[in-house]
């Protein structure tokens, strides 16, 4: 999932081809003749980000008065790769749009994205207009007052979850970003945006802008305390998971402890523990490689066929083939398959229980899954495997 840091910093990495002409183009977007129009023989003058979005500009020379740009959306998996030989973990995806530029620039390559010509004119009003919010937006051009004022006039009531996930009110805000902010400032995600007071509005405001940055600096997402999980990070109570927004909504995360009654728990705030240290002779995670024992992860089958959902283990090492079913030791449902694991996510006692049930819902198969069964699966099981 590509958030406002992961777009911010791609931004950073493209600056370095500005003043380099494009001699070729290549990828699907390639045949879109607007696109081609727009960077063709064309020097790149400037690179500019907002939120999620990556604007590409270029003149025919750097004394020309006609600029072009294309627009760069990385979805929920797109990346960029400049220069050198691609990674393999990057062979496999869809080559959106490739660069090539003169004089040992390199190439600029793009997966997984959507790539669309706009009036530069247009992107770079665009940037003006929205950038003092953009939670990646360097210090000199942040406007936190403003970023609050946009949100506290925002539909008053759409819930919160919904509100801050508006690109045209918190640009760069993604979906881990607003769980684990709504987590911090104490805030129930289904909250309404009038029913939530003004101190408290500008903590959503400010931990959103905090947990950017923190993962724009270091180039990975600080510490999860709900997002994905179960056991809340804060106080090791029960992380529900609901769907929280329009078309079906976005995986929401909150802690029943720390927000479940809308107000804020002191918990919140509570120093984590520390994990104990690993013996050097405890036994890998399972599902783990011999040769790559920290490494594994858990996924799940989506291609169709007769093993979809079913849970494996693989290695998280590149180019490793290691492959072990996880749920080998499920037992069957009615239809004599291999049952799927599921955990509950509807409002009542039994919130964040997994149970088994029928992968196919062919049949009525229902039991819930013992913790001896969880256990074995470890901490890679989360919500959204």
């Amino acid at each position: 999932m590509v958030e406002g840091p992961g777009c911010t910093n791609n931004g950073n990495r493209s600056r370095t081809l500005v003043n380099h002409r494009v001699i070729g183009l290549s990828g699907v977007s390639s045949h879109d003749s607007s696109i081609a129009t727009a960077a063709r023989g064309r020097i790149l003058v400037d690179v500019l980000t907002l939120g999620k979005e990556l604007f590409l500009f270029f003149k025919t020379d750097s004394l020309s008065s006609s600029e072009y740009a294309i627009r760069l959306h990385f979805g929920m998996n797109g990346s960029i790769h400049i220069t050198g030989q691609v990674p393999h973990s990057l062979k496999t995806r869809k080559l959106t749009i490739c660069l090539h530029f003169s004089n040992g620039g390199g190439r600029f390559r793009s997966f997984n994205s959507t790539c669309t010509s706009i009036d530069a004119e247009v992107a770079r009003d665009k940037v003006a207009a929205n950038q003092s919010r953009d939670v990646c937006s360097p210090e000199s051009i942040y406007d936190e007052n403003k970023s609050f004022q946009v949100l506290r006039a925002a539909t008053p009531e759409i819930d919160i979850a919904t509100a801050i996930l508006d690109q045209d009110i918190s640009p760069g805000t993604g979906n881990i970003i607003k769980n684990e902010a709504l987590h911090r400032a104490g805030v129930l995600p289904t909250s309404t945006v009038s029913s939530i007071n003004d101190a408290t509005l500008m903590k959503v405001v400010r931990h959103c802008r905090l947990y950017s940055i923190a993962w724009q600096r270091s180039g990975r997402a600080p510490a999860k305390l709900v997002y994905d999980r179960t056991q809340c990070g804060s106080c090791e109570g029960v992380v529900k998971m609901t769907r929280v927004g329009p078309g079906g909504g976005r995986p929401t995360f909150s802690c029943l402890e720390c927000v479940g009654n809308g107000g804020t728990n002191k918990n919140v705030t509570k120093k984590r523990k520390r994990p104990t240290e690993k013996s050097p002779t405890e036994p890998p995670q399972p599902g783990s490689c011999c040769n790559h024992p920290k490494a594994s992860k858990l996924a799940r089958v989506k291609k169709t066929g007769a093993n979809q959902y079913r849970l494996f283990f693989t290695c998280r090492a590149r180019d490793c083939n290691h492959f072990v079913w996880a749920d080998a030791t499920f037992g069957k449902c009615e239809c004599d398959k291999i049952a799927g694991l599921r955990i509950c996510k509807k409002d009542g006692r039994n919130t964040g229980r997994w149970f088994f049930t029928c992968r196919e819902r062919e049949c009525n198969h229902f039991g819930w899954a013992s913790k001896e069964t969880i256990v074995k699966l470890g901490s890679l099981l989360s919500p959204l495997t």
